[in-house]
C-alpha cells in the first residue's frame, strides 16, 4: 500500500484517523491493568480497518511491545513496517507458511495435536518455532482440548525446537450481560493449565481477555490482555455499562467526503435510482463522491437476538421504502444534519441539503464503518491536529 507524506486527500472520499486518540485509549487501558499484566494489541483485519502499520507504529511509540494478528501475511506486513515487538499469529497456519513466519520471527499458534506434531517435525529439520497453545473452551473454532494437555506437553518436551511462549483461549460471549458462559470457559482453560502442570510443564505467558472481559474481570488479566475494540475507540458492549462513564474512550475514526456537484432542483423533481426521492419544494441537491463501493451504507450481517430485536430490524428495512434510515448515523455539513436523497449509489450519492449554502469542494462527515470501508478509500492520519501521512487507495 502506497503511503505519502503530509498533504490533502486527493480523492473525493477518505477516512481521517487521529493517532493521538489511539495513544490516549492505550493509556486509558493501561491504567486499568492488573499488576504484572501488559497489553497485546489486536491488529487483525488491518487493525479493524484503521491501518495496521500506522496503528502498530503509534502503539509501539507509546510503549506497546506485543501485537496479535490473524495471518502470517498480516504479521509480515508489520515487520516490513519496522515493528520489532512480539507478533503472535492467532489463526491456524500450515507448513508452506512456516518458513516465512520463521524468517519474520513471528510467533505461531498451535490449534490442535496433529498440527503441533507437524510443527515439531518441521522445526526439527528447518527452524525453531516460537509457539503459543490455543485452548478450545467453548468458541468451537480451533484449539487443544483440556484432556489433550498432557499429550501436548509430551510433544513440546520431546522437541526442543518448539519454544513455548504462551497459552491462551478465546471467549465467545464476553460482551453479553450474563458472564456465566465466560466463567465456564475460564474454568476449562484452568483445567488445561492444571493438566499441563501435572505433566511436568511450566506455564509461560497466559492471555484470555478481549476488550469486554478485560473491563469486567481483572482476575483474568494474567500476563497479557488482548485489546482491539477499545484501542480503536469502540465500546465493546451493546448494553450500558457503569465503567463507560469512567473510561474516557475516544474514537479516532471519521469518514469524510467531498461535494463534487451542486444544483438547485425545482419542486417535484425525482432523484436517484427507482426515483424514491421526490422534492416537495425547490431543493438544493449535492452529489458526493462516495457510495457503496467505499463502504457508505454497508453494514455487517446482524443476527437478531430475540423477537424485539427482530421487529426492530424489520422496521428499519420497512422504513427504507420511504427513503428513511432509522438508527443510521447522520451525514453532516458544517455541523448540520442533511439527508440522503433516495438510495445510496455505487460511487455517487445525492444529498438533500435543504437551505444549506453549500458549494462544490465542501466537506461532509459521513458514517463509514471502519471494517466495511474499502481499500479504495484513502486513510488520512492526523497527529497534533495536522496530517502526518496519507495511505493511498489501492
Amino acid at each position: 500500500m502506497e503511503e505519502k507524506a503530509a498533504g490533502r486527500p486527493a480523492g473525493s472520499c477518505w477516512a481521517e484517523i487521529d493517532l493521538d486518540k489511539i495513544t490516549h485509549n492505550y493509556r486509558e487501558a493501561q491504567r486499568r491493568l492488573a499488576p504484572g499484566a501488559r497489553i497485546m494489541a489486536a491488529l487483525k483485519a488491518d487493525a479493524y480497518g484503521i491501518g495496521a502499520e500506522q496503528a502498530a507504529q503509534t502503539l509501539a511509540e507509546a510503549g506497546c511491545a506485543a501485537f496479535a494478528v490473524t495471518t502470517v501475511a498480516e504479521g509480515r506486513r508489520l515487520r516490513r513496517a519496522g515493528i520489532r515487538g512480539d507478533i503472535l499469529v492467532l489463526g491456524p497456519t500450515w507448513p508452506p507458511e512456516w518458513p516465512a513466519a520463521a524468517e519474520a520471527s513471528l510467533t505461531l499458534s498451535a490449534v490442535g495435536l496433529p498440527q503441533l506434531r507437524l510443527m515439531a517435525q518441521w522445526a526439527a529439520g528447518h527452524s525453531p518455532v516460537r509457539l503459543h497453545l490455543e485452548v478450545e473452551t467453548g468458541m468451537g473454532r480451533a484449539g487443544l482440548l483440556p484432556e489433550q494437555a498432557a499429550a501436548a506437553r509430551a510433544v513440546i518436551r520431546d522437541n526442543p525446537a518448539l519454544r513455548l511462549e504462551g497459552i491462551y483461549t478465546h471467549f465467545a460471549r464476553g460482551a453479553r450481560r450474563d458472564l456465566a458462559f465466560t466463567e465456564r470457559q475460564y474454568a476449562r482453560y484452568e483445567e488445561f493449565l492444571r493438566a499441563y502442570r501435572a505433566a511436568g510443564g511450566e506455564i509461560p505467558a497466559r492471555h484470555v481477555c478481549n476488550s469486554a472481559v478485560f473491563l469486567e474481570r481483572a482476575a483474568y488479566h494474567h500476563e497479557y490482555v488482548r485489546l482491539g475494540t477499545l484501542l480503536w475507540g469502540q465500546w465493546p458492549f451493546t448494553r450500558s455499562f457503569p465503567q463507560r462513564r469512567e473510561f474516557d474512550l475516544r474514537d479516532p475514526w471519521q469518514g469524510k467526503a467531498r461535494i463534487i456537484h451542486v444544483w438547485d432542483a425545482p419542486a417535484g423533481v425525482t432523484a436517484g435510482y427507482y426515483s424514491l426521492y421526490r422534492a416537495r419544494r425547490p431543493a438544493r441537491l449535492a452529489v458526493i463522491g462516495a457510495g457503496y463501493a467505499h463502504g457508505l451504507g454497508v453494514t455487517p450481517e446482524v443476527y437478531p437476538k430475540n423477537l424485539l430485536d427482530f421487529l426492530k430490524l424489520t422496521a428499519k428495512h420497512a422504513a427504507l421504502l420511504t427513503g428513511r434510515r432509522l438508527g443510521w448515523e447522520k451525514i453532516r455539513w458544517q455541523g448540520q444534519a442533511v439527508r440522503i436523497a433516495g438510495l445510496i449509489g455505487m460511487q455517487l450519492t445525492i444529498l438533500d441539503m435543504g437551505s444549506c449554502d453549500c458549494r462544490a469542494g465542501d466537506e461532509v462527515l459521513i458514517p463509514l464503518r471502519r471494517l466495511q470501508t474499502g481499500y479504495n478509500v484513502e486513510r488520512c492520519y492526523m497527529k497534533g491536529g495536522r496530517v502526518v501521512r496519507i495511505r493511498a487507495p489501492e
